[in-house]
């Protein structure tokens, strides 16, 4: 048997140093980050693909927004810039997000056995 939610919510604010609030938003985006995670070998190498990614959807939406015809369409391009703009500090180098701390950790426990 193991942790209940509450209590594996519990351990991971307590051991990572994050909010319960952190702990379930990361868990409602897992989808988004679990098979990354599963199948992750380099940390750096995951990161700078996960930022090529939305560099070159932004470029694609500001080039796309440049020459759209019409405001709906150009909406739309905006929209998706600023999807890309919240997503990036999300996952730069400069800010370690609950995934990178259970990376670390888990490398921790790989250390020691």
């Amino acid at each position: 048997m193991g942790f209940s939610k509450a209590e594996a919510v519990k351990a991971l604010t307590e051991k990572l140093g994050v909010s319960r609030q952190a702990v379930y938003y990361h868990f409602k985006r897992r989808g988004k980050w679990q098979s990354d995670f599963i199948a992750l070998k380099d940390a750096q190498r995951l990161l700078e693909v996960k930022m090529s990614r939305l560099n070159y959807i932004y470029r694609e939406a500001s080039f796309q927004y440049l020459h759209a015809d019409n405001s709906n369409a150009k909406c739309g391009f905006l929209r998706v810039m600023l999807a890309v703009t919240l997503e990036a500090p999300e996952i730069s180098e400069n800010q370690i997000g609950l995934g990178d701390k259970i990376i670390v950790e888990i490398r921790n426990h790989a250390a020691t056995m």
